[in-house]
């Protein structure tokens, strides 16, 4: 990752991305019904980030010279795709 932005973009990136959930879950929990809809939009996005980082580990048979894509990329999917399903089943319809 050095190679590409620097570690500290890298931080960066990945505080922001450990926010937005964060900030989420705070209106989710307080039943805020635009809160499970960009729930929802963000765990789509982090199954569909799992699958490519698994198409990338698969296709160059190494990610970033290590398995970290494919060992993130299981666990995204193993994370997004039942975090998908309850939020649309526990939407509330007001």
């Amino acid at each position: 990752m050095n190679a590409v932005l620097g570690l500290g973009w890298f931080l960066a990136v990945n505080w922001i991305l450990f926010c937005i959930p964060v900030a989420l879950f705070y209106g989710v929990l307080r039943g805020q019904r635009w809160a499970y809809t960009l729930s929802m939009v963000y765990a789509a996005i982090m199954t569909l980030n799992g699958v490519g980082h698994n198409m990338a580990t698969l296709a160059t048979g190494r990610y970033w010279d290590g398995f970290a894509g494919g060992m993130t990329g299981i666990g995204l999917i193993l994370i997004g795709t039942p975090l998908l399903y309850l939020l649309r089943k526990k939407k509330p319809d007001t």
